[in-house]
């Protein structure tokens, strides 16, 4: 007897980009940080999608030589990281702290898909961050649909 297995039509590899200069848009956009707080507190990492041009936004927010990075999938198999690794861009305005967002990944997600992020830190000089398991203090995973 004999048995086929069929191979799924398309099968993604994890995607691991670095984070380039670009200021933060103004459009719809969904955020985590990684100490459970959406704006305020004090968190290392502070992320964010913007829906109209698919962008990763990645802040960092202490100066502590860590890399502040965003673990994301999509709702049809793809998957990555985007790192920041240009050390703190935070600016503090009264209790308030805000990430001066100069860092993103550029993505091109399917509309109308579900993208699942979550955002944490990599000590980038003890560890390789190109590989998850080497990242530490993830935040919560948040799930949105990407529509404009």
């Amino acid at each position: 007897m004999l048995l086929l297995a069929m191979a799924p039509a398309h099968a993604y590899s994890r995607e691991y980009q670095m984070a380039k200069y670009k200021d933060w848009s103004n459009g719809p956009y969904w955020c985590a940080t990684n100490d459970g707080t959406p704006r305020v507190g004090d968190p290392s990492a502070y992320g964010c999608i913007e829906m109209n041009g698919d962008y990763l936004q990645i802040a960092d927010g202490k100066k502590d030589g860590k890399r502040a990075g965003m673990q994301w999938k999509t709702g049809y198999g793809r998957h990555g990281l985007c790192v920041n690794k240009f050390g703190k861009d935070f600016y503090q305005k009264g209790y308030y702290k805000f990430p001066s967002g100069k860092r993103v990944c550029n993505k091109n997600f399917r509309e109308g898909s579900w993208i699942t992020f979550r955002v944490g830190t990599c000590n980038g000089s003890k560890f390789d961050c190109s590989k998850t398991k080497n990242w530490r203090n993830w935040g919560d995973w948040v799930k949105r649909k990407n529509e404009n």
